[in-house]
């Protein structure tokens, strides 16, 4: 373990920010994959979450490969792509959010111990 984050604190700052986005990256699509699957236990609230962050892996995974592979596609469609998928996290959202206000949906209720585990689950990405 020692070793590793010798390893780690050698290597350059750009090199660590690569390396960090790598690991959120792959947390992020555990996180999608584990609320989409919470989502058949637990509402659809989940599904909606796990979409989102969908969205926002894929937008960090085109900077990462931006990253890697600046010759392969160019700044300006990286960006694009980005920006697009920003955007669908950001209206599916919206969506979600406008069907609970105006819509008359029954909202489920929560015991303590379920509720506080639902927010670190769903707000651990930020």
């Amino acid at each position: 373990m020692k070793g590793l984050i010798k390893k780690y604190r050698s290597l350059s700052f750009e090199e660590r920010t690569i390396f960090m986005t790598f690991l959120s990256v792959i947390l992020n699509f555990i996180l999608a994959l584990g609320k989409i699957i919470l989502s058949y236990f637990f509402g659809i609230f989940f599904l909606v979450a796990g979409c989102i962050n969908i969205f926002i892996m894929l937008s960090k995974l085109e900077c990462l490969l931006g990253v890697k592979y600046p010759n392969k596609k160019s700044f300006k469609y990286r960006n694009n792509m980005i920006g697009i998928f920003l955007i669908l996290a950001g209206c599916e959202y919206a969506i979600y959010m406008t069907r609970m206000i105006f819509t008359d949906v029954e909202l489920m209720q929560y015991n303590d111990f379920l509720a506080i585990n639902i927010a670190l689950i769903s707000f651990i990405e930020m």
